[in-house]
């Protein structure tokens, strides 16, 4: 049996507007600043997720491709955060400018959505219902229970990749 666990990685942000964006995610998403520390390697603040999960702010350094901030390449595997309270978290993205993707619904029923964050990191929401009227302060509340979204351009082809290859088996199909 094959299982999957996120514990968390890094979002990326400019040296220049490494303050700015622990405040962007500590309003705007509800998040705590546990603590900022300047490394050999960039700056890093750690921020806490008020259900679950702790995410690493972290400084581009460098001229490695995959850090880079010029949004030439955006990739198709989307981890998932949860949105608690859906109605109220799009109103408050409304109201502070914040831009957001059409809403889809997933084959769990849960709506999903995709978030424009500080400096353009996309973020994809997944909506828990079950916490409707919890977390009243926090517009993304953890990790959500779908880990996560690998976009393909073949389905047929994925499937049998991911079979051969990892051992997977598909149990539904929509």
């Amino acid at each position: 049996q094959m299982v999957f666990r996120w514990d968390g990685g890094f979002i990326m942000v400019s040296w220049e507007k490494f303050e700015e964006g622990i405040e962007w995610y500590t309003k705007h998403f509800g998040w705590t600043c546990l603590d900022s520390v300047i490394t050999p390697v960039g700056k890093k603040a750690f921020l806490k997720m008020p259900r679950l999960g702790v995410v690493t702010l972290k400084s581009f350094e460098g001229d490695f491709e995959h850090f880079s901030s010029d949004g030439k390449f955006e990739g198709h595997t989307r981890v998932g955060f949860e949105v608690a309270n859906l109605d109220v978290t799009l109103s408050y993205f409304e109201r502070e400018g914040i831009e957001v993707s059409n809403m889809i619904t997933l084959p769990t029923g849960q709506v999903s959505f995709d978030i424009h964050a500080f400096e353009n990191a996309r973020f994809t929401a997944i909506h828990n219902n079950s916490l409707e009227g919890q977390f009243l302060e926090a517009r993304v509340t953890g990790f959500s229970d779908v880990n996560v979204r690998i976009g393909v351009n073949n389905l047929s082809k994925a499937v049998t990749w991911y079979q051969e290859n990892l051992g997977l088996k598909l149990v539904e199909q929509h």
